[in-house]
């Protein structure tokens, strides 16, 4: 390993950002690089489905830093590059077009991605997904050309885009397959607020139904087709089913190396966003890699075990 190496960080999400921030704070003044898979530089996810998607932030609000602190703090910011391997033995990261990135001390906070609906139609235009700020510029788009949307998942992010699009006078009806919207979350009480909150705003909210198929017509989609052969007539589909890890490539050496960059709690239509600033936990994976880090909470990986024990991040 060349003792120059940079101190990669793969995510240029917020996590990302802040150790880089982090470490330049804390007097590192080695390489520093940080790798992101969008053309955007990094910024907060939670303003996407709240003041942001509802018009009331303009786009430089959600950026985590201006654009010049990352030349001005010597951070290497590489945008539009996806890695695709880590290679632990040989302290790299391989990226899509096939350059390498050496390191000293390689920090992963890849964050998230939108689970994604498998019934019939599910690839049709017009259905939707929220995570990246192009995404919510695209719903944005949605609200001021419908008049109807449905919105599939009664989560936090089906919940706020759908008041949204009430914001924006459309009609939406929310499918939940739960009996009330975060049930599980916030419990009974909790959810029926919220249940009542959006109904007295408009929103058709049907709970304990399931979604069978996305109907379509010239290949957009055009209505949801639940499983009592109920058809929900829409313009276009919001999907908000939950989330998957993200995985960085095949990664040689190391067991399941993933990772959520953030974690958020949210109470009513505002959120806080706990960064768990400095709590970078060491992945312990199958390559025994002491150089190799997570930022954030994470599920257990398969091969995280410390002295026999499955260790839960």
């Amino acid at each position: 390993m060349n003792a120059d190496a940079a101190y990669v960080i793969v995510g240029a999400s917020l996590a990302g950002a802040k150790a880089a921030e982090t470490l330049r704070g804390e007097g590192f003044g080695g390489p520093i690089v940080l790798i992101g898979e969008e053309t955007e530089r990094p910024y907060e996810r939670p303003p996407l489905s709240k003041d942001y998607l509802l018009g009331k932030a303009g786009r430089e609000t959600i950026y985590v830093h201006p654009q010049p602190w990352y030349a001005e703090h010597g951070v290497d910011l590489r945008l539009g590059a996806r890695a695709a391997d880590i290679d632990p033995a040989a302290h790299e990261v391989r990226l899509a077009d096939g350059s390498r990135v050496g390191y000293a001390r390689l920090l992963l906070t890849a964050g998230s991605a939108p689970r994604r609906l498998t019934v019939p139609g599910a690839g049709s235009g017009g259905v939707l997904y929220l995570r990246r700020v192009a995404d919510s510029d695209q719903i944005k788009e949605t609200f001021q050309a419908a008049s109807r949307v449905a919105v599939v998942g009664a989560g936090w992010i089906g919940l706020e885009t759908a008041a949204a699009a009430r914001a924006a006078g459309v009609e939406v009806t929310i499918l939940e397959a739960g009996e009330l919207p975060l049930l599980r979350v916030l419990g009974r009480e909790a959810a029926l607020i919220f249940a009542g909150l959006h109904r007295d705003h408009g929103v058709d909210l049907r709970c304990g139904v399931q979604v069978a198929e996305i109907t379509s017509s010239g290949g957009r989609a055009d209505g949801v087709r639940l499983a009592d052969g109920t058809r929900i007539p829409a313009e276009a589909v919001i999907v908000g089913v939950g989330i998957v890890p993200f995985a960085v490539g095949q990664v040689t050496g190391v067991t399941g190396i993933t990772g959520f960059a953030q974690v958020w709690t949210w109470v009513a239509f505002t959120v806080t966003l706990v960064v768990l600033a400095g709590l970078l936990r060491r992945a312990r994976c199958a390559a025994r890699d002491d150089d190799v880090f997570r930022a954030g909470r994470l599920p257990a990986v398969a091969g995280d075990r410390v002295e026999g024990e499955r260790v839960r991040e």
